[in-house]
């Protein structure tokens, strides 16, 4: 399965347990027509709704190899909307 278009689900039978789609390392485009560029994408699979919290994201940001001296930003997006809205 191709890393870039694998769809985000729930794990079957843990309803509580979902994956996200981080991307690092890029940069935004200006609006409109917003997009995330030149950057690396990874999933990350099994994550608690009701466990996760930014402190867990801090932790798999870090070992991307992403440097934690600086200060960090993390957006997010609504499912089936786009960047400059979503």
């Amino acid at each position: 399965m191709n890393n870039t278009n694998r769809s985000l689900h729930n794990a079957v039978g843990f309803p509580n347990l979902f994956t996200i789609k981080l991307h690092h390392n890029g940069r935004f485009t200006r609006f409109p027509d917003r997009a995330y560029v030149e950057g690396d994408c990874n999933f990350i699979d099994l994550l608690d709704e009701d466990k996760f919290f930014v402190h867990e994201l801090d932790c798999i940001v870090d070992k991307f190899g992403l440097p934690s001296d600086i200060e960090r930003y993390y957006h997010f997006l609504v499912p089936g909307e786009n960047l400059d809205f979503g």
